[in-house]
């Protein structure tokens, strides 16, 4: 008998390697999809880049960049990621 894999199956190994490797992970499931209310910030589900967390991680790794030549790259990323 074949053994079936499911979508959920690969999200968790990959979550769990994620979480092995020392990075934080975020469940952003709602049971609806017009629900925002997931703990990510986004505007819309259909956005792949999480602003918030980009702008707070950039800092974090360029003290020295200012936060509006920040704020305007995470900008340029998450328009082309939109796009």
């Amino acid at each position: 008998m074949a053994k079936i894999i499911t979508e959920q199956m690969i999200e968790d190994a990959a979550m769990d390697l994620f979480r092995s490797k020392g990075f934080k992970t975020l469940n952003a499931y709602t049971s609806s999809p017009e629900n925002m209310n997931d703990g990510t910030c986004r505007k819309s589900k259909k956005e792949t880049v999480l602003p918030k967390i980009l702008i707070e991680s950039l800092k974090r790794l360029n003290p020295q960049i200012p936060e509006s030549v920040l704020a305007r790259v995470v900008g340029d990323i998450s328009n082309s990621s939109t796009s």
